[in-house]
């Protein structure tokens, strides 16, 4: 799948290629109940309907997206070199680590 980003006034947002059917479309995030709390995050070609999973993901992974956009925040505001910067940054390492083998443990059970 090819990507374009887009930059706009709004922001930026990403425009792809179907591998199917060659299309060029925007993606529009959807998010499916795959079981119990465990959700998949894709996308799908609006000319073709062929699906493209993003992400899987689950309450606790859900959770430690919150705290890191938390610290993300917190962090903005602080001075770089300072003490509670470098905790920060070594927290959302931390959650970032737990988050990514989460996800690849429900890409291979629930996953393509």
């Amino acid at each position: 799948m090819k990507l374009n980003k887009i930059g706009t006034k709004r922001g930026d947002f990403v425009k792809v290629y179907c591998d199917k059917c060659n299309k060029e479309f925007e993606i529009n995030l959807l998010v499916k109940k795959v079981k119990g709390d465990v959700r998949r995050v894709y996308f799908k070609c609006p000319e073709c309907d062929t699906e493209y999973t993003s992400y899987y993901l689950n309450n606790k992974i859900e959770q430690r997206q919150i705290k890191m956009q938390r610290l993300m925040s917190e962090s903005a505001k602080l001075y770089v070199g300072s003490d509670k910067y470098l905790k920060n940054i070594e927290k959302l390492k931390k959650l970032t680590e737990e988050n990514r083998v989460d996800m690849k443990r429900l890409k291979e059970m629930f996953g393509e």
